[in-house]
Order: structure tokens, then C-alpha cells, then sequence
């Protein structure tokens, strides 16, 4: 991996500056400098800064990693950032960044699709992989967890046959998985895990998101009564659980997104890839497609507010940004560009972000 910026990745994670070298000398020095310089020159020329036309900050590159990037989930308190790799071998690879030392780990070389997510208390991956029963016609899959902290992969369940998206329930860490033929709940527990009186209260609806493959239904607890929310109908891509847990946003195959709230039918926000919500405001930072007709001509990072307010974060024609991802400041993200390996940052300014509040509530 390859460090572009060391004093921004301070500001962003808090890290401490790599060992500086005593008294180099001359020539040492401008190899080194060329060597800094040569990625940036002549490697990849989208990584320059560029102001937009908006006059926010501009797009930074922090890490280069060793293939292209996908998927990017960051942890609650950001310092572990989990994300798919796509090796031209092995295929794609689940690893996870720790932001604090830089040092990357390898989770597994099954296929997970963008089935997996940060527990929320932020040191635990659930990961749910897929494999082929070799000479047989049959999947098996297996929901499992890594603790970032133990380095240790656990398996919670082994399920025959194929499922959908892990959603994790933000008020009592339930996790839901569909299966062929039925649904699959697993309690989370770790130890200090009893839920607190004020997760019991602040429970505000009476039932759940549960992503399948081929769309989002809306499951009541009472009745375990499952609904398929309309959409465009094509295979769900990425399904996002608002932090409080009463609104979900999710993405289609079909290039479309929408989301939902209970008691209300789900709603077209946007032609787009990769909706997340704000940690603390109804406001979604998704991939928005320039459309030309039916057809995308590109992508670039859109905001949205659930009133219909939508803004453009970047404007970088044939970069193909996808996959952000808010930091904890919540005035910058983080993200990357299809077939890149660079991750970059930009700060979307706050004064965006402060006009925003009172729309998105």
C-alpha cells in the first residue's frame, strides 16, 4: 500500500507520522522526492487536485493499494475501513485497513459480494460467504464474523443453499439473513452487550429491512409478515440501514435508488449506485449517474436530502467515482473510482452541511 498524504491521513485518523529519516543527504533526498513525485506525475493524472466548480475542497489521493478497490465499509469511530480487492487471480479478496497502524488484513478468499458490514460497536466484521459444494449442484453459505482486535475469524451459522445481504438491527444487534426458503436471525452478543433502556425506548417502528437477492422486503416483528417493497424490479445491489434504524436506502442492478420508511411505499430518490446515510441526519451520499436518456454516461458523488434537494460533491468526467463513505468528522468522505486502486477524500465543505440540516429532518 502507498501513502500519498501523510499529514492529511493525520488529520483524517489521528496517526502518527512515519520515522523520519537523520540528516539525508543530497542525492538521497531527490530520490526520494522523484520517487513521491512519479505516481503523481505520470502514473495516474486524475490524482492532481482539482477545485470544483462549487468551490469545496478538493479531491485528495491518501492510499494506493496494491489492486483495485470496491465496497468501501468504514467502522464505527473509523479506524478500521473493510473493503473488496480484486486480485487479477485469486479474484476478489475481503481485507480490511487498519487505519491506525496501516497495516491490511486478509478476512477471506470466498465470495461475500457486498454481503458485509461493521457490527456497531465497530471492531467486528459479519461477512457472509458463498461456495460451490465441489462435483454438486449446491451452494453452501456461511454467515461468520472477524474480531479486528483478536485477528480471528469466527463462523456464527452454516446455511445450505444461497442468501441475501446481512442487516443488522441498530437497536438490539439482531442480524437478519435470507435463505432460499426461509429467514435466519442471529442475536449478537459480546461481553457488555446487554441492551440498554434507552436502545428499548427509542425503538421507533415495529419491524425491519431484510435485503434478498432479488430485492428489500419490509418484515413485521409481530407477525414475521414479509412485504416486497416495489423498486424497478432488477437484483439488489446495496442495501444501507440509516444509523437510528428508521429509514433504509438501497441500490438496484437497474442503476436505480430508492428508499423507504415504514408505513409508507418505497420511493425513486435518484439513478445511482451505493446510497449511505449520514451518521446524524437524514442526508444520503451515494454514486449519481449522469443519465443520457436510459443509458449512464458516468458517475460522480451526489447528495440528497429526502425532500428532493440533490447536489453534485464532485465533477471529475471518466473518473467513474463510486463507493463513498462518510468520515467521523461528517464533513469529509471518503471514496474511489471503478478500476482504481486509489482511495481519495474530499471535504464537501460545512456550510453545505449546515444548510442541509434543517432540509433533511
Amino acid at each position: 500500500m502507498y501513502l500519498y498524504n501523510d499529514s492529511l491521513s493525520k488529520k483524517i485518523t489521528g496517526l502518527q507520522s512515519y520515522p523520519q529519516l537523520r540528516k539525508p543527504g543530497i542525492l538521497c533526498f531527490a530520490i526520494i522526492v522523484i520517487w513521491l513525485l512519479t505516481p503523481l506525475i505520470f502514473i495516474n493524472p486524475l490524482l492532481a487536485q482539482s477545485q470544483n466548480q462549487n468551490g469545496r475542497g478538493a479531491r485528495q489521493a491518501l492510499f494506493r493499494m496494491e489492486h483495485p478497490v470496491s465496497d468501501l465499509r468504514l467502522a464505527t469511530g473509523g479506524r478500521y475501513l473493510a473493503f473488496r480487492e480484486h486480485h487479477p487471480v485469486r479474484g476478489y479478496l475481503l481485507k480490511y485497513l487498519d487505519l491506525r497502524t496501516r497495516k491490511i488484513f486478509l478476512v477471506t478468499t470466498l465470495h461475500t459480494g457486498s454481503s458485509f458490514l461493521w457490527a456497531p460497536y465497530g471492531y467486528r466484521l459479519l461477512y457472509r460467504t458463498q461456495e460451490q459444494i465441489p462435483g454438486k449442484d449446491e451452494v453452501i453459505s456461511r454467515l461468520s464474523v472477524r474480531d479486528a482486535v483478536l485477528r480471528k475469524n469466527i463462523e456464527i451459522r452454516m446455511i445450505r443453499g444461497r442468501t441475501g445481504l446481512i442487516s443488522i438491527d441498530p437497536y438490539d444487534y439482531r442480524v437478519w439473513l435470507m435463505g432460499e426458503s426461509q429467514l435466519y436471525r442471529q442475536q449478537l452478543s459480546y461481553p457488555g452487550s446487554r441492551l440498554a433502556q434507552w436502545q428499548k425506548r427509542q425503538r421507533r417502528h415495529s419491524g425491519f429491512w431484510i435485503g434478498t437477492q432479488k430485492g428489500v422486503l419490509w418484515m413485521k416483528h409481530e407477525n414475521a409478515r414479509l412485504k416486497k417493497l416495489k423498486d424497478d424490479g432488477s437484483p439488489l445491489e446495496t442495501l444501507n440501514i440509516s444509523p437510528d434504524g428508521t429509514c433504509a436506502a438501497w441500490s438496484t442492478q437497474g442503476g436505480r435508488i430508492f428508499w423507504h420508511t415504514p408505513g409508507q411505499e418505497a420511493v425513486f430518490l435518484d439513478y445511482g449506485r451505493n446510497p449511505v446515510w449520514h451518521p446524524g441526519r437524514k442526508i444520503l451520499l451515494y454514486s449519481g449517474s449522469h443519465q443520457t436518456g436510459t443509458v449512464s454516461a458516468g458517475y460522480d458523488l451526489k447528495i440528497a436530502t429526502l425532500d428532493g434537494h440533490r447536489e453534485w460533491m464532485t465533477q471529475t468526467p471518466y473518473s467513474q467515482e463510486n463507493w463513498p463513505i462518510w468520515l467521523p468528522n461528517e464533513n469529509m468522505i471518503l471514496f474511489t473510482a471503478d478500476h482504481t486502486s486509489d482511495l481519495f477524500v474530499q471535504d464537501i465543505g460545512r456550510e453545505f452541511a449546515s444548510r442541509t440540516v434543517s432540509d433533511a429532518r
